[in-house]
């Protein structure tokens, strides 16, 4: 494996922000980075945007380009960066967010000093402008080692965890061994959640700031949801939830599955 860590940017729609997301990633402190983006056929200059970013910061050699041949969503993009990822360890950041120079460096000594399977970093949330932020997660120094030790930590030991996909450094082995992937364009996290945590044999949690969750009124997440597809599609959800559930049960899998109907729910009464 060529590099340590792939940073995994899917793209689409977001030129205001784009340029602020590439260079976060591109400026770590941990060097041994490959960058992956994956462009999903967007309708503005976001891919112009961030390829004039990756050229003048000088990390072209370093970065990887996957083109999907339509939009296809945030699901399968992840799926994309799944699939393309090479190297030990994989950090998903959505392009219109921003990480801290030293995110990787401080999950990855938490992840080597733990043989972490996840390792989750705090983070902090604020608006289109930047100009309120505050704590969106914040976690203790933990570290938990027993089967399905990220169903555990959701269930009793961070019940305010974030089932975002970002802000969490994952072995890419976890993935691949389980063949682990999203199933759905939006809400894609919930069950890629589900899956990982409960497959992860030791799980790390740190402090540290390492992302910054932009909230913008019209994302993809905030808007559309009483639509009947939409709606549809929350109530399949649900519904996966459940065989999720009933198919891998251990300790702590009903109150993880109650959370997640929970953050379903408040979705469909939108």
């Amino acid at each position: 494996m060529s590099k340590d860590v792939t940073i995994a940017i899917p793209i689409w729609n977001v030129e205001q922000y784009v340029a602020e997301a590439v260079e976060s990633a591109a400026r770590q402190t941990y060097k041994d980075i490959q960058l992956l983006i994956v462009d999903d056929c967007g309708t503005d200059r976001s891919m112009e945007i961030a390829i004039n970013k990756i050229v003048e910061l000088g990390v072209a050699d370093r970065t990887k380009i996957l083109q999907h041949d339509k939009n296809r969503g945030l699901g399968i993009a992840r799926n994309s960066a799944i699939a393309n990822t090479t190297t030990e360890y994989l950090y998903f950041l959505d392009s219109d967010d921003e990480m801290q120079p030293d995110a990787i460096e401080k999950l990855m000594a938490a992840a080597q000093d733990t043989n972490a399977d996840i390792t989750l970093g705090s983070c902090q949330k604020t608006n289109a402008d930047k100009t309120k932020s505050r704590a969106y997660s914040v976690y203790p120094k933990m570290v938990i080692t027993t089967p399905q030790a990220g169903i555990y930590l959701t269930a009793y030991a961070a019940p305010r965890i974030t089932t975002e996909a970002w802000g969490k450094l994952y072995k890419t082995s976890l993935f691949h061994d389980h063949n682990i992937r999203t199933c759905h364009l939006i809400l894609e996290d919930i069950l890629l959640w589900m899956e990982t945590a409960y497959y992860a044999a030791t799980v790390a949690t740190i402090p540290d700031i390492v992302q910054t969750y932009r909230v913008r009124p019209k994302s993809i997440c905030r808007t559309g949801w009483n639509t009947p597809a939409r709606q549809e599609l929350l109530q399949k959800l649900k519904e996966e939830i459940d065989e999720f559930a009933e198919q891998h049960p251990c300790m702590g899998m009903n109150e993880v599955r109650d959370r997640m109907k929970r953050i379903v729910d408040a979705k469909i009464a939108k």
